[in-house]
């Protein structure tokens, strides 16, 4: 009798340990995703927003980017620059949204460069030895 109360606590135990661990496993691979998601987007939209940027300061690189099978027309630079802003305050740094809204009010090398360095530090976390002066062209 004391053998088997001890086998079944022994069996509930591994039982309970198990849904726990697959709770866990299944809660933690979740939050992976989502993550890797959220990076993927972002690098998205600073590519699509850096081109945007690039052709605004160098209107002859214009024709080189594509975003998603369309070309961005020069005349609207600046307004589908102010709508990447509306869109980057669900999902960008604080330091690149206003990176960017410096540009859109003053678009110069100094901004762009600004705005570079806030990409690049939101994307991988990192600090940068980049000047400003060394990422424009």
């Amino acid at each position: 009798m004391i053998y088997e109360e001890i086998i079944l606590s022994v069996v509930a135990f591994i039982g309970s340990a198990g849904i726990i661990a697959t709770s866990l496993t299944y809660y933690f691979d979740k939050r992976k995703q989502i993550k890797l998601n959220e990076q993927q987007l972002k690098e998205k939209r600073y590519q699509h927003i850096l081109a945007l940027m690039c052709s605004h300061l160098n209107p002859e690189y214009t024709g080189y980017f594509d975003w998603e099978g369309r070309k961005s027309n020069p005349n609207n630079f600046k307004k589908e620059l102010e709508v990447e802003w509306f869109y980057s305050v669900m999902f960008a740094s604080d330091d690149f949204v206003k990176a960017l809204k410096e540009f859109i009010q003053k678009p110069d090398n100094t901004t762009y460069a600004k705005a570079v360095i806030a990409m690049r530090k939101d994307l991988w976390n990192e600090k940068t030895n980049l000047k400003p002066e060394v990422i424009n062209l």
